[in-house]
């Protein structure tokens, strides 16, 4: 490069060559004497990684945690939006069997329809009987469902053993959460101080009106978001490291570890240079902290704490932090309220019917006994009684609340194939109780209900069923009705 010590070099060094042409001893000084800087997204991760990958993990940054510094901006921004970490996790979890056994539902409608077609086709060309008899014994619905069910077992038992080994559960939010005890030891005291309301103001009015509009970096490219100090939330970041790296010691050293690489941190490919850091940051650094700067992704970083710190970290970790860095966070926007407020066969046995529903659909049904009272606390039963709960207020047995939420299950089916491989024909059920004796299917969770309920209650909810089947049905009744049920209850 010439002479390095030349004030041209000294004054445009960030982009010339920067800390990112260092050999291995330079760029190990950053991780034996810098400090050390997590961005939110970084804490963000520790919710995706496997309680196993997670204790290597923190096993690696116990190495630098002396050396660990939290900006106020960081904290704020974790304790604010880890919620939404833990339920993109749990919702992916809680929606996994559905999703399985939704795919296994449209492969075999895509099956019977194949078949059709086939069978339409040696019809119309073929003349061929036998054919067609061969065909309905060979994918007709009893040998489809047989050869799928060992593959939906096979997937659903791994999911049910993935669940089984989680140690970050819903009640994580507001309860005991593994990941804030992590970051709660290894930082300690050395979380930085809340700038005040007018500094704040100041900084985020410069972000947006002098900076961004610049492009000058960080986080000219969150401009758009919901609010100013939304907006400015990595520059309001950055000023808080340049702060604090003015009260230390010389030689002043910053190691940056951010998942985030979009061009408002990363500098784009140019006619033969490659992407790096911004050298604006490095040189802002410099100049105003007098302060040496590295930004490091996270796989980066923990292979640079296992290469310059001896630390062991298995590859399959090394390949959870690799995948969890490319995943983007969740929205900071809260879910429309009737997203949130919607009950349906993902999360249904996830979310505890209320008390006083539970009670006003047990009154409206005129269910009679204790035996199908006594499954309201368990949740393997909730389905079933959010179902009561809608189909009461539905077909007008009881008055609904303004404040209910949205309720979207189905406790039977009609059609030729199920809606998933676990659901129940109704030709199970018994002669007189159901009117739909073929082409229809009743939801897993409700068939199990009305098995182990005495007679007078079974009857009642299948009548329940029917009635709301027939409400939500086209008005042509399949092969095999009968008309037994009655609106003998509208009149409650």
């Amino acid at each position: 490069m010439g002479d390095e010590e030349s004030p041209f070099v000294r004054r445009y060094g960030a982009w010339l060559a920067g800390p990112y042409a260092l050999d291995d001893a330079g760029r190990k000084d950053y991780f034996t004497s810098a400090i050390v800087v997590l961005d939110t997204n970084v804490l963000f991760n520790l919710y995706e990684f496997t309680a196993l990958a997670r204790a290597q993990v923190a096993t690696a940054l116990e190495k630098v945690a002396p050396r660990l510094w939290m900006p106020h901006q960081v904290g704020l921004e974790f304790v604010s939006g880890r919620h939404r970490v833990i339920n993109a996790r749990i919702k992916a979890l809680t929606e996994a069997s559905a999703t399985v056994n939704k795919k296994f539902g449209e492969a075999r409608s895509a099956i019977a329809a194949a078949k059709r077609h086939v069978q339409n086709m040696l019809t119309r060309y073929g003349n061929d009987p036998d054919a067609l008899t061969e065909l309905d014994e060979l994918l007709g619905d009893a040998a489809v469902s047989a050869a799928q069910q060992e593959w939906a077992d096979a997937l659903l038992t791994r999911i049910s053993a993935l669940k089984n080994d989680q140690d970050i559960m819903p009640s994580s939010v507001d309860g005991a959460d593994p990941v804030i005890d992590l970051v709660a030891h290894l930082y300690g005291d050395r979380i930085g101080a809340q700038p005040s309301d007018e500094v704040a103001r100041i900084r985020t009015e410069h972000a947006l009106t002098h900076r961004f509009p610049n492009h000058i970096p960080p986080g000219f490219a969150d401009s758009n978001k919901p609010t100013p100090m939304a907006s400015a939330g990595d520059y309001l970041l950055w000023e808080e490291i340049l702060d604090h790296v003015r009260t230390l010691p010389d030689p002043r050293r910053v190691l940056l570890v951010s998942a985030d690489t979009k061009d408002d941190w990363y500098q784009p490919p140019e006619h033969g240079r490659r992407e790096r850091p911004w050298p604006l940051l490095v040189n802002e650094m410099q100049r105003s902290a007098g302060a040496s700067l590295r930004i490091e992704t996270p796989q980066d970083f923990f292979e640079g704490i296992s290469r310059f710190l001896d630390v062991e970290i298995a590859v399959a970790t090394t390949e959870e932090i690799a995948r969890a860095a490319v995943q983007p966070v969740p929205e900071l926007e809260e879910p429309a309220a009737d997203e949130r407020n919607l009950i349906h066969e993902a999360n249904a046995s996830a979310v505890e019917p209320p008390p006083r529903l539970l009670s006003a659909a047990c009154y409206g049904a005129r269910l009679s006994t204790q035996a199908i009272r006594s499954t309201r606390s368990k949740p393997p039963h909730w389905p079933f009684w959010w179902w009561l709960i809608d189909a009461t207020a539905e077909l007008g047995l009881r008055e609904a609340e303004t404040e209910e939420p949205l309720i979207d299950l189905a406790a039977a089916h009609l059609g030729e194939l199920p809606p998933a491989p676990y659901w129940e024909p109704g030709s199970l059920l018994q002669q007189g109780e159901w009117p739909y004796r073929t082409s229809s299917w009743i939801a897993p969770w409700m068939f199990h209900v009305i098995s182990r309920t005495p007679e007078a209650d079974r009857v009642t909810l299948l009548r329940i069923a029917a009635r709301q089947l027939d409400a939500t049905s086209a008005p042509q009744k399949p092969d095999g009705y009968i008309e037994r049920h009655s609106d003998e209850r509208k009149d409650k």
